[in-house]
């Protein structure tokens, strides 16, 4: 038995990685970040007084 692993610049071998592996890194780091900062503004936002029970 054999394995490997590889690694595919531009192209993904696959249909199950998306297909186009440059838009890993371009797309989904800023998108994660704005996220993640839309939800800090909200939480400093509303703070503790909007918490569920």
């Amino acid at each position: 038995m054999r394995a490997g692993i590889d690694y595919e610049p531009a192209e993904s071998t696959t249909a199950m990685f998306g297909g186009n592996s440059n838009w890993r890194g371009p797309l989904w780091f800023p998108l994660n970040y704005m996220v993640i900062s839309a939800l800090e503004r909200y939480d400093r936002f509303f703070g503790d007084d909007h918490t569920e029970e």
